[in-house]
């Protein structure tokens, strides 16, 4: 233990050694930087905070390309995630709120190395989110329903490589009967990593500000280029035109995020100009401003992988057509959220580095306790990671049972639409669909009250406080989590008359199928 902490000091002053007349520095010009970042901010119509934001993450961009040239030394790409961090929180969020990640981090690292790897798992999951909430409760003690940007939306990022990074480091030590999820095995971490390596996945710029996140194998298999050893020959494929696409991609919907602020405010579904209008356009108001309060994120997330694009993080190798795949950590499919046919489409291309740590390190940890516990589970501890606002928590509520009810719904009547053939193969099974007539109806019914249940009850998520949310619910008659719930419930209640049905099964290939004794 000795050891570490005086490993963990040197590596410390390592780091600020460097660092340190860099911060002193924009620490002397606060107050000129400040006044340009105002200037700036009035000019393109968003707050000075976001600004700032929006700079660090185009300024990752180069850092990215240079991360990319530099040679292959591990180090060396550590220590350049760890100073392009410091810097890019220093001047966005506050001159020491990078602190907060070291010090984290730092505790996790003790937990993983003093404990049991399958009891140094959860108790990391413990650590990590028990920081993280208290940073959420400083945060509404000093900054009460504020969107001001500070150091916990990075602590929420780092909250997910730490549990990710404990859980791959315990299955790597965990003996289990089959995988839980596809990637498991890929994901292992057999031995911890030294406390410089740990430190650059921490800080690895492209994710550290606004994610996404990434696991700890694609960290150090971009790190140390063996992602690029199968089909690039150990290279780093050029990334400047899908870099400038990924950035045209984003600044494509930044006016509409600056459209929505000035013409759409979130503030109108309070209004009195709102709760004397007619029903039918106050449910269609609650769906449009907070659908255009999604672009906000879009736009966000789409600007954040531009980094991982340019550095060369974000190669997946590539298709059946030799094209190059550039979506190792997409985070939003908007297009499939927005016209999404059913809850899983909405949700599998929503946050989607988030919706796959829920899905790999919770809802696949606790489905021995039955479907319903861990869908319940995953939502709750998903809202526990945003915050401590009612509205996240009346959100994840509302979204368990839109699921839930989904789930219902599309096995009850689904197959009246799709016919869907089991052929078993070797033993292996295979599953075929073909539509039948009124599919399109199917989907249609489907799109619709999927955008409408997620968009009206997306709204309780931003209006944050109980008083501004149920004053929301109030001007639409409660209608949307009514319908929600009505929807679980009356599917559980039409079971007998409309029970789950399965698709036909047949044999190929020299299995056959079982007798019934």
């Amino acid at each position: 233990m000795d050891a570490v902490l005086a490993q963990a000091q040197g590596l410390s002053e390592q780091l600020l050694e460097p660092i340190s007349p860099l911060l002193d520095a924009v620490a002397e010009n606060t107050a000129v930087i400040d006044a340009h970042m105002d200037a700036l901010s009035a000019t393109v119509g968003l707050p000075t905070d976001q600004v700032k934001y929006i700079l660090c993450l185009l300024a990752a961009v180069p850092f990215g390309w240079f991360l990319r040239a530099l040679p292959n030394v591990p180090a060396l790409k550590h220590f350049l995630s760890i100073f392009v961090s410091v810097l890019f929180s220093s001047f966005a969020l506050g001159g020491l709120s990078w602190v907060h990640a070291v010090a984290s981090a730092f505790g996790a690292y003790l937990l993983m190395l003093v404990l049991p790897p399958a009891t140094a798992a959860p108790a990391v999951m413990v650590w990590a989110m028990t920081y993280m909430s208290v940073s959420h409760i400083y945060r509404m003690w000093t900054d009460y329903m504020g969107w001001t940007l500070d150091f916990t939306g990075p602590q929420m990022m780092l909250t997910l490589k730490l549990t990710s990074l404990a859980y791959c480091y315990a299955d790597a030590h965990t003996k289990r009967d089959k995988d839980l999820y596809r990637e498991q095995k890929k994901n292992e971490v057999d031995a911890l990593p030294g406390l410089l390596e740990f430190y650059g996945f921490v800080f690895f710029f492209p994710s550290f500000l606004a994610g996404p996140s990434i696991e700890f194998a694609s960290y150090r298999a971009f790190i140390n280029m063996d992602m690029f050893k199968a089909e690039e020959g150990g290279k780093v494929p050029s990334t400047i035109v899908p870099t400038l696409y990924a950035v045209a991609r984003a600044f494509f919907i930044l006016p509409i995020v600056i459209m929505t602020l000035k013409f759409f405010p979130l503030d109108y579904l309070l209004s009195a100009e709102f709760q004397a209008s007619p029903l039918w356009e106050r449910l269609l108001r609650g769906w449009i401003h907070t659908m255009l309060l999604r672009f906000r994120y879009y736009f966000g997330w789409y600007l954040a992988e531009c980094a991982f694009v340019a550095c060369g993080a974000d190669y997946n190798g590539r298709d059946k057509n030799g094209n190059i795949r550039w979506d190792l950590v997409r985070n939003c499919y908007p297009m499939k959220v927005e016209f999404g046919l059913n809850t899983k489409s909405v949700t599998d291309n929503w946050n989607i580095c988030t919706a796959l740590w829920l899905r790999n390190y919770v809802y696949f940890r606790l489905l021995s306790f039955g479907r319903g516990v861990a869908t319940l589970g995953t939502y709750l501890l998903s809202a526990f990671w945003h915050g401590f606002y009612p509205g996240y928590y009346l959100f994840f509520v509302m979204s368990a049972f839109q699921t839930l009810g989904a789930q219902e719904f599309r096995k009850r009547f689904r197959p009246y639409f799709v016919k869907t053939t089991v052929v078993v193969v070797e033993g292996a099974e295979k599953k075929f669909e073909r539509p039948r007539n009124g599919k399109w109806l199917y989907d249609f019914v489907g799109m619709v009250g999927t955008v409408f249940a997620a968009s009206s009850n997306g709204a309780l998520f931003v209006l944050l406080g109980w008083e501004r949310a149920s004053t929301f619910l109030y001007s639409v008659y409660f209608i949307p989590p009514i319908a929600t719930v009505f929807l679980y419930v009356g599917m559980l209640a039409l079971n007998g008359m409309f029970p789950p049905r399965r698709g036909k099964s047949s044999a190929k290939g020299g299995a056959k199928k079982p007798k019934k004794e």
